[in-house]
């Protein structure tokens, strides 16, 4: 009998794990706020975006256009 609660509070672990990360995961999609460029504030483009065993979040961002162009221009004229 106890191998069987136990095996039964494991299911619904890993079932409400599955539920909670399921729920992040849609809140990662609709990002109900803004990643800004540090350098000159302009909007970032989520590349990836994960919860670790804690509920850390991860995020993964593609580099800001504008500061990318602005560093070659200045690497060119140099």
């Amino acid at each position: 009998m106890a191998v069987e609660t136990s095996k039964i509070a494991e299911i619904v672990v890993d079932a409400l794990t599955d539920a909670v990360n399921s729920e992040l995961e849609e809140h990662m999609k609709k990002q109900p706020y803004d990643i800004k460029c540090h350098m000159c504030g302009d909007d970032l483009e989520v590349n990836k975006s994960t919860f670790d065993g804690d509920y850390d979040l991860s995020v993964e961002v593609y580099p800001c256009q504008t500061c990318i162009e602005e560093a070659k221009a200045e690497s060119e004229v140099q």
